[in-house]
């Protein structure tokens, strides 16, 4: 099973953690810029990366809770029936575009 970890980069020593967290367990984690193949752009890398998920594990904190590209991959999380966990880092309300995928 994969877990596609999405995160601002202002939390990438929290992404880290949680990767390395799951790998542990046995779980295999998709994470930028591991993952990333070279020469391919990075929309491109994680266009591929998410519908072949089984879960998108979203770390949510107030960085995440306003990045565009945050926003973008979890909207294709949901449109592709990808599983979406949410792990809240730090205790702050969603915006109406992230809260909107978890009603």
């Amino acid at each position: 099973m994969t877990f596609f970890v999405s995160y601002s980069s202002n939390d990438v020593a929290v992404a880290n953690d949680v990767c390395r967290f799951l790998e542990e367990t046995g779980l295999h984690c998709w994470i930028t810029p591991r993952n990333i193949v070279p020469g391919r752009e990075y929309g491109e890398n994680i266009s591929d990366a998410i519908p072949r998920s089984k879960c998108v594990c979203l770390l949510f904190s107030s960085h995440s809770n306003k990045s565009p590209h945050v926003a973008s991959e979890i909207a294709m999380a949901f449109d592709n029936r990808v599983n979406i966990l949410p792990v809240r880092i730090k205790d702050v309300p969603m915006n109406e575009d992230l809260g909107y995928r978890f009603h």
